[in-house]
């Protein structure tokens, strides 16, 4: 995850379970970082797609069907890594790094895992 402010992660977290919380009618505190969408809250396809609408549309951003999101952890980090300023790489050049939607790949018995990596942008 990327190194934040808790004032920038609490806010970003709170507005992605407000937006959760306002478009299924599930209450703020049933909302928790680890609540499954599928198992916990009871999400299906329909609701997940409409959710991940919602994120893009608050946050403008573009959520590609292969990111693995599975708890509202998930999706948080996720809007955290899409939302935040460009950064610079000294090892690049001082080119700009893409937050990039990194790599999934499946682990046994565990579901999917996410692995990230930054690449300069061209």
């Amino acid at each position: 995850m990327l190194a934040l402010t808790a004032p920038a992660l609490t806010s970003v977290a709170r507005q992605v379970r407000r937006v959760i919380s306002r478009r299924k009618a599930i209450r703020m505190p049933r909302l928790r970082s680890t609540s499954h969408l599928v198992r916990e809250l009871h999400f299906d396809l329909l609701d997940l797609v409409d959710i991940i609408l919602a994120l893009e549309t608050y946050f403008h951003i573009s959520i590609p069907d292969e990111v693995p999101l599975l708890t509202v952890s998930d999706l948080v980090d996720f809007v955290l890594a899409e939302t935040q300023p460009q950064r610079t790489r000294p090892d690049a050049g001082g080119l700009p790094v893409a937050s990039g939607h990194g790599n999934t790949v499946s682990a046994p018995g565990d579901g999917a895992v996410m692995v990230r990596s930054l690449h300069p942008i061209q």
